[in-house]
């Protein structure tokens, strides 16, 4: 069973078209995303000139089945 737990750059990575990231996402069987790494996504997305696409992009990526919140 393939794990990972997705970091703050690693996402930003994936959003950014990193294929390794994404070839690591994609052989996984569970994503992890901890309440840290959320907050500060959420915090860097404040005030940018793309907070609402940011957002939007996190809420489609939230939607992946394999992905878990870790509290």
């Amino acid at each position: 069973m393939n794990k990972i737990l997705l970091d703050t750059n690693a996402y930003t990575a994936l959003m950014a078209g990193s294929g390794e990231i994404f070839i690591a996402l994609s052989s996984a069987e569970t994503v992890y995303l901890s309440v840290i790494v959320l907050g500060e996504l959420l915090e860097g997305f404040k005030g940018g000139s793309r907070e609402s696409e940011n957002k939007k992009r996190l809420e489609k990526f939230w939607k992946n089945q394999r992905l878990k919140y870790l509290p």
